[in-house]
């Protein structure tokens, strides 16, 4: 799975025109803004293939990972059956101020 990830990473990679162009900076700027906006649409679209390829149980241990990175606390992957549809629960809580339970189906 991590080379599939290396490899869209990879193919993100665009190379902006080498010799300078005719309309200064400010031609610059629009290219390198098509090449960023070509670059995240390359890589959305490789994360996707790879993504809908993963075996359920990893796509769920990746919902995981994400909920952590996101500040979830308490984070549960539940069993494969009878789970109610549910398939992690967590917690929110941000500084005190909230604590919200969440059930998440992946």
């Amino acid at each position: 799975m991590l080379r599939a990830i290396e490899q869209a990473i990879k193919i993100r990679l665009v190379e902006l025109s080498p010799k300078p162009l005719k309309g200064g900076a400010r031609d610059s700027q629009i290219d390198l803004d098509r090449a960023i906006k070509n670059a995240r649409h390359q890589t959305t679209h490789a994360l996707g293939k790879v993504i809908s390829k993963m075996d359920p149980l990893a796509f769920e241990r990746l919902v995981r990972a994400v909920l952590v990175e996101l500040g979830y606390a308490d984070i549960v992957v539940t069993k494969q059956s009878n789970d109610g549809g549910v398939d992690l629960r967590a917690r929110l809580a941000a500084k005190g101020v909230t604590n919200i339970k969440t059930a998440v189906q992946a």
